[in-house]
């Protein structure tokens, strides 16, 4: 498991602020602000003016086959949509600039307001969720995209939104993640607002947690290591499942 970027906390630092760019429609912006905040003082916020759905930051690093991201998202209270029955896309996730192999979007109804969760992308089914859009309150967004085994996962606040395997996946790899509004909906309307904070990707999901251990380890032999707690693809902890890790040394 590696780290695709370092994680992004709005707290320091200045444009792009650990981004590889910004993205900026007319009337939009995209920067920290202390409005919001999940930990610390600052989270990144995506305000719109209603002209425009671009308001973003986005990271490019080297081709992976497998993309495990989370981060946190704020809607604010008085979030809507540009128009009824459209949408903003909130994240992307890209191979190269022009090829989108998935996306999470919000969707209006028969009013501007949110309505429901939108997932899309290269050989995903159009999936709608059931799932209540809860605004004015951070949620943890976890996704997780697989080429191999032609799977996606996404699931906001321990709520799984889409979940799917065995997909024709057009795009053998990921390259860019987009977290804030890009262009492929008409957007959200002038003053809506949604923050990010605390984001994070990998090539495959972390293991965390665990506790010091000397002893028989899984298998053969005996010394010191580590026995980490695993958690599950929604970030629970699984204390039934450990994971033994030998030759630390202390």
């Amino acid at each position: 498991m590696a780290e695709l970027f370092s994680k992004l906390t709005a707290e320091s630092g200045s444009t792009p602020w650990g981004f590889t760019a910004i993205e900026e429609g007319s009337g939009n912006s995209f920067a920290p602000s202390s409005a919001q905040a999940y930990a610390g003082s600052y989270a990144f916020q995506a305000a719109f003016g209603g002209s425009s759905a671009l308001a973003n930051g986005y990271c490019s690093f080297s081709a992976v086959a497998r993309v495990y991201t989370r981060f946190w998202m704020f809607l604010s209270a008085d979030f809507v949509l540009a128009a009824s029955w459209t949408a903003q896309c909130l994240f992307r996730l890209m191979q190269g600039q022009w090829s989108p192999a998935l996306r999470l979007a919000i969707q209006s109804g028969g009013t501007t307001a949110p309505y429901r969760w939108y997932v899309t992308g290269s050989g995903v089914t159009d999936t709608y969720s059931t799932a209540e859009v809860t605004l004015n309150a951070w949620q943890q967004v976890i996704i997780d995209w697989i080429y191999a085994t032609g799977s996606i996962s996404v699931s906001i606040d321990g709520t799984s939104i889409a979940a799917a395997s065995g997909l024709s996946m057009a795009y053998a790899d990921a390259s860019r993640l987009y977290y804030g509004g890009t262009t492929e909906y008409t957007g959200a309307g002038n003053g809506a607002e949604v923050y990010y904070d605390e984001i994070e990707a990998f090539d495959a999901p972390p293991v965390e947690g665990g506790a010091v251990y000397s002893g028989r380890g899984i298998g053969r032999g005996i010394g010191r290591g580590i026995m980490r707690m695993a958690r599950d693809k929604s970030g629970l902890w699984l204390p039934d499942r450990k994971i033994w890790q030998p030759g630390f040394a202390f």
